[in-house]
């Protein structure tokens, strides 16, 4: 069962069934990762690692929401997502960011959202990040996907410091 306060009626079900006769742990896994987040959901520090286990492109809308105070701003950006999220169901999965929380990222995604209004949405594969330049619209974020899908968008790769070392920089050599 997926939580009803990030689900759909006309988008989500409510529930998912194992679809194969056997289990494995592997691939039990993967289905639980994959039913685990609604077709739009919330990005919290909690949730992050649960879309990066997915293991598909994550496309996260940056904006100033507050879900709890703010259901129906929310519901906004949620449900203009979940039109161009359900054409690209097992491609790439979608969430909703409060860019104040997650403002440390928008500098990997190369994003400037300083008015309170702003709207950023950019798209994350492994070190690999993606932004949409254009103001925010369904019709421009189906053109991103479109665009991150067939390839014909680059990257701002976020290079990882190296924390190997010859030795020990401490002088704890053994």
């Amino acid at each position: 069962y997926q939580p009803t306060r990030f689900t759909s009626d006309k988008y989500d079900r409510p529930k998912a069934r194992y679809p194969a006769r056997t289990i494995s742990p592997d691939s039990l896994g993967k289905f639980i990762y994959q039913k685990s987040v609604p077709l739009v959901g919330q990005r919290t520090w909690k949730s992050a690692d649960r879309y990066d286990k997915i293991g598909l492109p994550v496309v996260t809308l940056f904006t100033k929401i507050d879900h709890e105070k703010n259901r129906k701003g929310y519901d906004y950006f949620a449900n203009r997502l979940r039109r161009v999220a359900d054409e690209f169901k097992g491609k790439l999965s979608f969430n909703i960011g409060d860019k104040d929380d997650f403002s440390y990222l928008l500098e990997d995604y190369d994003l400037e959202l300083p008015e309170k209004k702003d709207v950023g949405v950019g798209i994350k594969h492994g070190n690999a990040y993606y932004k949409m330049s254009d103001t925010f619209s369904v019709e421009n974020v189906r053109a991103l996907c479109e665009a991150y899908l067939a390839g014909s968008l680059t990257p701002k790769i976020k290079e990882e410091p190296d924390y190997s070392s010859e030795g020990d920089e401490y002088g704890d050599d053994e």
